[in-house]
């Protein structure tokens, strides 16, 4: 697994702003009218996912969409966004900015969880004052809204309860990291009806990153 750190961000290479037509809610603090672009402080950048930057260009130009709202859980965290003109692939997501160190662990364990097929990584991070954003895919949908349908029967939903099972097994034993948070609410659904964690903030490892022999019991 590499290891992520925050550099500060001097080169001017990466481009966020919003669309001329979107306005985002009052609360976020992310975007000031006075500016054209987001005015980023530090920035980690995944250089193992060369396809997210491999676009031709040199710079990376993000544009935000309007905020995903979700009635059930009232997000406005999540945006889909436009890397440099490539549209559907891709969310911003911002939260608070707690520290660099707790950033940091919940990159590393989504990445961890990635190399073994149980998330995507983060592509690219970003620290602004006190938020930040993650750059990451975009899902097809959220599994809990595949168990409050009624488009899907009994049997369908017993399916991704097996698939759960193996998840969280494949999380312990194999990736050997704790979620934190593991509810419906935090499993995606992709393209190939395969499951993948998101929010790792509450998470942990279960073996030490620095000696595998190391494993933390909780």
């Amino acid at each position: 697994m590499s290891k992520v750190k925050f550099v500060d961000y001097q080169n001017d290479f990466i481009k966020i702003r919003n669309r001329d037509d979107i306005e985002h809610p009052n609360s976020c603090s992310f975007f000031s009218e006075e500016e054209t672009f987001y005015p980023i402080q530090k920035i980690y950048i995944n250089s193992n996912e060369s396809e997210f930057f491999n676009s031709g260009k040199s710079n990376l130009e993000i544009v935000l969409g309007d905020f995903i709202y979700d009635a059930d859980y009232e997000l406005l965290t999540v945006y889909p966004i436009v890397v440099n003109g490539i549209e559907d692939k891709y969310v911003l997501k911002k939260i608070s900015f707690k520290n660099e160190e707790e950033l940091i662990k919940q990159i590393e364990l989504q990445n961890r969880a990635a190399e073994f097929g149980l998330s995507d990584p983060i592509y690219l991070a970003y620290i602004l004052d006190d938020e930040c954003g993650l750059v990451m895919k975009k899902y097809e949908q959220i599994l809990f809204k595949i168990f409050d349908s009624e488009h899907y029967d009994l049997e369908d939903k017993m399916e991704y309860v097996d698939k759960i099972k193996i998840m969280l097994k494949d999380l312990v034993e194999k990736a050997k990291i704790s979620h934190g948070n593991f509810n419906l609410g935090n499993i995606m659904v992709d393209e190939n009806d395969d499951l993948k964690l998101v929010d790792f903030e509450n998470g942990c490892f279960l073996q030490d990153k620095e000696d595998p022999k190391k494993i933390y019991r909780y």
